[in-house]
């Protein structure tokens, strides 16, 4: 059975303190005799709402469970308004009730259903959604990543949670545009935890490897420093505000890949000026075509299937290597690439009179 007295006690604790909020709001501008007041019923509330959830949880009868829920709802609303009209003076790094996560955690649960949702019916990677339904979901599963347990983890949950769930109502019109737009929201809410750090490294990591040259690989690194320097990132906001922001572990990451390229790229000057014998120049052998027509023939090859290579990067960076034109002695990777995706007409006849010589001197002499 409920306790008379336990409830009365209960009751004017939770009056004291409604009298003492709305006396601390009218006198907001004396600073002196309201910074320490707010914090202190923080810590009242925050104590009684654990001991309240506590409690109920082994009620006894169905009015000391009623009585339990009242003065808890009671309390939280009292939390929920101080965290609205005294911010300034809020710990937000202190637990959260365990009835205010258990709040946040039903809140929420509607919008990231409806997030998650979208983004299984997207052509999304599949390590970018797993991570993010881990943490969308980190009230219900108590990830070991993701345990949210402050005021602070659980506003950045509610604030994560409202800007994706605009993205994903936006319309996209290719899956590369939706993964380009998470990512930019995830580097202004500064989404700082130790999973996506390592997502983006390996993102990082796994787009220079298309690229076998190091001059091809610095372009694309310079690139990526150049987009992830140009988001801007919210303050005062993170995952974990004592650690170092997203933006500038990336930023420092990429540097250092850069670094390590340019030492590799001046390796061979270095050898020489130290008289440090070098690897015998790779051999090659010139066409009697222009970049364009070659780039056109290759691409040929490889679509009638008389060419077969596991990536077309492969193919791009052997003719860099090995193959000039009598104008210009080598090719880029870069160059060819683009060369092989848009032929020009004048060339498309160039290699088309090459074929047909070809193939009237395979009839005459190989097939007569």
């Amino acid at each position: 059975m409920a306790d008379p007295g336990w409830e009365a006690s209960l009751a004017a604790i939770c009056d004291r303190i409604r009298k003492d909020m709305a006396q601390h709001l009218c006198d907001a501008g004396n600073s002196r005799q309201t910074s320490q007041a707010p914090l202190v019923q923080q810590m009242e509330l925050t104590s009684l709402a654990d001991s309240l959830y506590h409690r109920g949880a082994h009620r006894s009868d169905d009015e000391a469970w009623q009585f339990h829920v009242r003065v808890l709802e009671e309390v939280k609303g009292l939390l929920f308004h101080q965290l609205r009209h005294f911010p300034g003076s809020f710990h937000f790094q202190r637990d959260a009730p365990l009835a205010c996560r258990d709040w946040y955690a039903e809140s929420l649960a509607s919008s990231q259903r409806q997030l998650v949702g979208y983004l299984e019916g997207q052509e999304l990677d599949a390590g970018l959604r797993h991570l993010l339904k881990e943490y969308l979901f980190c009230c219900q599963t108590h990830s070991d990543w993701f345990a949210p347990s402050t005021w602070s983890d659980y506003l950045y949950l509610e604030e994560f949670t409202a800007c994706l769930l605009r993205i994903a109502k936006l319309p996209h019109p290719h899956p590369k545009s939706i993964f380009h737009g998470l990512m930019r929201k995830m580097f202004y809410l500064n989404f700082n935890c130790a999973p996506f750090y390592g997502f983006c490294l390996q993102k990082i990591q796994g787009h220079t490897r298309m690229f076998p040259a190091y001059r091809d690989q610095h372009r694309e690194l310079l690139y990526l420093l150049k987009l992830c320097r140009q988001v801007p990132e919210k303050p005062d906001t993170g995952f974990d505000l004592k650690a170092p922001s997203l933006q500038a572990s990336v930023v420092k990451f990429l540097k250092e890949e850069i670094r390590f390229i340019v030492e590799m790229e001046n390796l061979p000057a270095l050898h020489r000026m130290q008289g440090v014998p070098t690897a015998p120049a790779r051999p090659y052998f010139t066409v009697g075509c222009t970049a364009t027509q070659l780039a056109l023939f290759m691409r040929l090859l490889v679509e009638t299937g008389f060419l077969m290579a596991k990536r077309k990067a492969d193919v791009h960076e052997f003719i860099a290597n090995h193959v000039g034109t009598s104008k210009k002695e080598k090719i880029s990777g870069h160059s060819f690439k683009n060369k092989t995706y848009d032929p020009s007409p004048s060339a498309a006849r160039k290699v088309k009179a090459q074929l047909h010589l070809m193939l009237q001197r395979l009839n005459e002499k190989y097939l007569s």
